[in-house]
C-alpha cells in the first residue's frame, strides 16, 4: 500500500506500518490461522491478539517503536506461513516472528493420504 509517496504494510485489520523499518524499531510478524487473524475481532470491533500484544509491550517497556503485524489469515497453515514469509515478511526485516497454527495444521492429517506438503487437503 502506498500513500503520500510512502510504501507501507498493512496488516490484517489495516493497521499501517512503513515498509522501511525506522530506526530502532523492534518490528514482530505475527503468523497463524484464523486464531490469529481472529475473525470475531473483526466483527465486534474489539482487538486482536497481536494489537493486544503490541499495545501492553509498548506500555510495559515505555516504547513506542515496537510493532506486532497481523498477518493471520482465516484457513492457513503452516505451509501458507512459509510461503508469507519467503515472499514477503522477510524483505520487513522483522526482528521476530509469532508462528501459531493450530487447527488447520491438525486438520490436514485427517484427509486421506496425508502428505508433508498438505497438498493432500
Amino acid at each position: 500500500m502506498k500513500r503520500g509517496g510512502i510504501r507501507y504494510i498493512a496488516s490484517r485489520y489495516q493497521e499501517l506500518y512503513p515498509l522501511e523499518k525506522p530506526s530502532g524499531t523492534f518490528r514482530i510478524v505475527a503468523f497463524g490461522g484464523s486464531t490469529t487473524a481472529n475473525v470475531q475481532a473483526m466483527r465486534s470491533q474489539t482487538p486482536h491478539y497481536p494489537l493486544l500484544l503490541q499495545t501492553q509491550l509498548r506500555r510495559t517497556l515505555a516504547r513506542n517503536d515496537i510493532e506486532v503485524i497481523n498477518v493471520g489469515n482465516p484457513s492457513y497453515a503452516t505451509p501458507h506461513s512459509l510461503i508469507l514469509l519467503a515472499f514477503d515478511v522477510l524483505s520487513w526485516q522483522p526482528d521476530l516472528v509469532i508462528l501459531s497454527h493450530n487447527i488447520n495444521d491438525l486438520t490436514a492429517l485427517y484427509w486421506p493420504d496425508f502428505t508433508f506438503d498438505y497438498s493432500n487437503k
